[in-house]
């Protein structure tokens, strides 16, 4: 994991490193377009909940408002993916902070499938 820290991750260092084998969707562009919709949903939600506390496997991360954030990053990241399946244009829409929730949990994939 550390060693992607110091670079800049981008879309393409994503699917080059981990797809198809790491991908939950198999490289697939169905799921995708399912999942943008139901994150479009779920920041929108979340936003209006407001100061609410977020739950999340029995604990708290925080307000609703603050998770709404990271939900956004997401829906960014699904975004940037699906232009790149499609065009191969990267979108540079995506914190880097974002990439490094994704390049992570794509490297927890591929440690727990060896």
């Amino acid at each position: 994991m550390a060693k992607q820290r110091n670079k800049r991750i981008t879309v393409r260092a994503i699917h080059e490193s981990f797809f198809p084998e790491y991908d939950q969707w198999h490289s697939r562009l169905t799921p995708r377009i399912i999942a943008w919709h139901l994150h479009v949903v779920e920041v929108v939600y979340l936003w209006v909940k407001g100061k609410r506390t977020y739950w999340k496997h029995n604990r708290t991360t925080g307000t609703c408002r603050h998770h709404a954030k990271t939900e956004f990053g997401d829906l960014m990241w699904l975004t940037a993916d699906i232009v790149w399946m499609v065009t191969k244009i990267e979108l540079p829409i995506v914190s880097q902070k974002a990439f490094q929730r994704i390049w992570d949990k794509m490297e927890e994939r591929k440690q727990l499938t060896s």
